[in-house]
């Protein structure tokens, strides 16, 4: 496994990061992307021991020991997957991860831009897909990467 940071403890867990259960649609309870889980309660998930198959196999980068403590996605803003070669990007709250100027231009937040590059140069994908959410509309991201920047290539709504 692939891993960013030199100390990364592999024996996670979710504790209070609940940001999966918002942003990750699951489709065997019909719940939608970006938006909070009916089954999410202070304690995590109310159905745990009965949880669907795709909530007890998911596990977020960080909670697989690929990236260090501190990018933990309730702390970091963003919630990090990898499958096969993309990068998945998934922002907590709407204006974590990207801003939209204009309504139409797409850029990484500086404060971002430089862990997100510090990613690309570990697991090498041939794509990054920027799971945004605004109020007004949910968007998806699709970068191109290149061994020294990342981007825009098409911004469409879903």
């Amino acid at each position: 496994m692939k891993r960013l940071g030199a100390s990364v403890n592999v024996m996670r867990k979710c504790d209070e990061c609940q940001v999966c259960c918002v942003v990750k649609a699951i489709k065997e309870i019909k719940k939608p992307a970006f938006t909070i889980c009916n089954h999410q309660c202070s304690l995590g998930c109310a159905i745990y021991e009965s949880r669907p198959v795709s909530c007890a196999a998911y596990s977020c980068s960080w909670l697989s020991g690929m990236l260090p403590d501190n990018w933990r996605p309730d702390i970091s803003g963003i919630l990090i997957d990898v499958v096969w070669d993309t990068l998945n990007l998934y922002e907590r709250k709407p204006g974590a991860l990207i801003k939209v100027i204009d309504g139409k231009r797409v850029e990484l937040h500086s404060n971002q831009g430089s862990r997100i590059k510090a990613l690309i140069t570990v697991v090498k994908p041939k794509q990054i897909v920027v799971h945004s959410y605004n109020p007004v509309k949910l968007s998806l991201a699709i970068l191109s990467v290149n061994c020294r920047f990342v981007s825009l290539c098409q911004c469409a709504p879903l």
